[in-house]
């Protein structure tokens, strides 16, 4: 058992240790272009995303994930009264957010490690 663990430890996670890429020009133009393309309804989410050209990246129940064409991942907790948007912290959620984000959009693929 403290063999599995040693190993469990010591084995290398891929993307563990890793930033997200930034975004080159082309990139950063394509996510403006899709919070533009979001029609603005009564969905508070896709309203934030063309106020503040931030794309929804994913979500679940308790946050939200938004990408900045910056290359900037930033969450939103919805079970805060206040629901602000703040830079997130935890690089492991930003790079499953970016990579859930990149089934639907492949170019995102390219600001993953």
């Amino acid at each position: 058992m403290k063999k599995f663990l040693a190993l469990l430890v010591l084995w290398p996670i891929p993307g563990w240790g890793q930033s997200l890429r930034k975004p080159d020009p082309q990139l950063r133009a394509l996510i403006r272009q899709w919070c533009s393309e979001i029609r603005i309804q009564e969905d508070w989410p896709q309203k934030l995303m063309r106020e503040r050209q931030l794309y929804l990246l994913h979500g679940n129940q308790a946050y939200l994930w938004y990408l900045s064409p910056e290359g900037e991942v930033f969450s939103l907790d919805t079970d805060r009264f206040r629901q602000e948007l703040e830079p997130e912290t935890d690089l492991q959620a930003a790079l499953e957010a970016v990579r859930q984000a990149s089934l639907k959009r492949p170019e995102l693929k390219g600001l993953l490690p």
